[in-house]
Order: structure tokens, then C-alpha cells, then sequence
């Protein structure tokens, strides 16, 4: 994958997440919501730990 579209890719993913937990942590939107932002903390946790390996891999055959 493209690093500057897996980056693009976290960044919404973490973005939406956070904005998702806010709202609902207020009590304004439905709980449903919540799923919704956890579902994209999840993904942006896992691109990241992927990103970072690769990051890793990549530095090491350096």
C-alpha cells in the first residue's frame, strides 16, 4: 500500500474515533455511535502497529 494513503487511512480513522467517543461520552448522539468509533480505533490501531513493523522491517535492511 501507498504510506501517504495508509497514513491519510489512520489519520481519518483515529480522527473519527476520537470525535465519536467524545460525542458519546456527552450523551448527544446514540449509542450506536459508539460502535461506529470503536470500530474506527480499532482499524487506525491496527494500521498502525502494521505501519510501524513495516517502518521497522524497512529500516533494518537499511
Amino acid at each position: 500500500m501507498n504510506r501517504l494513503f495508509l497514513k491519510r487511512l489512520l489519520f481519518w480513522c483515529s480522527l473519527l474515533g476520537f470525535i465519536g467517543f467524545a460525542l458519546g461520552q456527552k450523551g448527544t448522539v446514540d449509542s450506536s455511535l459508539m460502535v461506529w468509533a470503536g470500530g474506527g480505533v480499532i482499524v487506525g490501531s491496527i494500521l498502525t502497529v502494521i505501519f510501524f513493523f513495516l517502518e521497522k522491517r524497512k529500516s533494518k535492511k537499511l
